[in-house]
């Protein structure tokens, strides 16, 4: 087993304290340029440059920076990189995420390269394919042609495209191998899969209900004896508006509509749950609902239908495979053997001490 990414160093503290000055502050631009590709650390032997390096910066500084302020940091002090909280700094903090993501980025070039799917993973051969697609957007541009996307792209945003599609291809190419069993598929079916609704279950009710005390005007064991007597309407058939229209200021009538898979309105919860198992014609007995007595009516119904096993296959199956190859991946960074250059830290430490 090789050794796992340790992170949480004074020696990474410094690392990040350069890239965050070098990175934020123009006076320094020229002096980090001249340190651009120095390996900051390797990853199974494969360097990561300063300047590789710096995209992941980029990319969780914000974030750690949020994180700090809303745990009660300041991000206006001085001392805002160096300050414990919870016994790490915003600096540990930003070099856990910063080399997690470059490691994992490296990992996925590995692997590519493994498969053949990429002859050159260093800076530099990036830094080739860059100028060139520059090169070939502005003539395409000066000839009249049609590009797709910005004229030209600046160095992050061109960094983050390869590396995604570098990805998509290596999964892609590999997918047979990360794909799932029928078992295991069946599994995954009944663990997540088996209620995906393919068509909404839905009832239409007609209710009645007398509203006591202290919202109506009956006591409660008056609304009782008068919601026994339009019962035994409704059980003889009486349509419900005729028998709402014989009790007119205490009786009140309501239609409406409950998706099934939904609570709905608070105020129909009772109505809903007591309507759930109940099939079109059905009149219910007596309930509480909501500081009433009511009854109701199912007039209508449509039940629910989930998807099938087979329905559902191929979308699982690219559902297991992403996260087979995530997994993949992660076992490489988990076990990955990161080393440090200690002389370019030396290096770097200079450059925002002078």
């Amino acid at each position: 087993m090789k050794k796992k990414i340790i992170l949480l160093s004074a020696f990474f503290a410094v690392v990040v304290a350069a890239v965050i000055y070098i990175g934020i502050t123009g006076a320094n631009a020229e002096a980090a340029n001249s340190h651009e590709e120095f390996v900051v650390f390797t990853v199974d032997d494969q360097p990561v440059t300063f300047r590789e390096f710096y995209h992941s910066v980029n990319h969780v500084r914000g974030g750690v920076i949020a994180s700090f302020i809303v745990r009660g940091l300041d991000f206006g002090t001085p001392d805002f990189w160096h300050t414990y909280i919870d016994d790490v700094t915003p600096f540990q903090a930003l070099m856990q995420g910063a080399v997690e993501r470059a490691a994992r980025i490296k990992i996925v070039q590995i692997q590519a390269m493994e498969y053949g799917l990429i002859e050159d993973i260093s800076y530099e051969a990036f830094m080739l394919g860059f100028d060139q697609e520059n090169e070939r957007r502005e003539g395409l541009v000066d000839a009249g042609g049609v590009i797709f996307g910005p004229q030209q792209y600046n160095e992050s945003l061109f960094f983050d495209i390869q590396m995604a599609n570098l990805e998509d291809a290596l999964r892609s190419f590999i997918a047979p191998l990360m794909g799932a069993t029928e078992e295991e598929l069946r599994e995954f079916f009944e663990e997540d899969w088996q209620y995906t609704p393919a068509e909404a279950g839905w009832i239409i009710i007609d209710k009645l209900y007398v509203p006591y005390m202290p919202t109506g005007y009956l006591f409660r064991e008056e609304a009782y004896v008068l919601m026994q007597a339009v019962l035994e309407q409704a059980q003889l058939g009486e349509d419900f508006m005729e028998i709402a229209d014989g009790h007119p200021s205490v009786l009140f009538r309501e239609r409406f509509l409950s998706l099934r898979r939904g609570e709905g309105n608070i105020g129909q919860r009772a109505s809903i749950q007591t309507a759930r198992d109940m099939q079109i014609g059905d009149l219910s007995g007596i309930y509480e609902d909501n500081g009433s007595l009511a009854i109701l009516l199912v007039t209508d119904r449509n039940e629910e239908r989930f998807l099938t096993f087979e329905d559902l296959w191929a979308v699982m199956q690219r559902t297991m495979t992403v996260r087979n190859f995530a997994e993949f991946i992660d076992s490489f960074v988990e076990d990955a053997e990161v080393q440090i250059n200690y002389e370019i830290v030396d290096e770097i430490k200079t450059l925002i001490t002078n």
